[in-house]
């Protein structure tokens, strides 16, 4: 199952035959409530949830503008922590 939970501000392009050929389920959520955030935010903060495999780059709030520019020339991060 892959969810998407976010929007793009432009078209996105979808080519399904790979997704049909796996027998993916596609499902879209329209945003989330402010007691899951919470819940969320209360994993994240005790440990319950390891998110280091997930961050590819740590920096802070003054090389934001270089990782953005950087982001959309080779979008080589997964996830960029921002450390102010």
């Amino acid at each position: 199952r892959i969810v998407v939970a976010g929007l793009c501000m432009t078209t996105d392009g979808f080519e399904p035959a790979q997704a049909v050929l796996k027998e993916l389920e596609l499902r879209f959520a329209m945003m989330y409530s402010p007691a899951e955030f919470a819940r969320t935010f209360t994993h994240l903060t005790t440990g319950d949830f390891d998110v280091a495999p997930l961050v590819t780059r740590t920096v802070s709030l003054d090389e934001v503008p270089a990782v953005f520019a950087a982001l959309s020339e080779s979008p080589e991060d997964a996830k960029v922590l921002i450390v102010p």
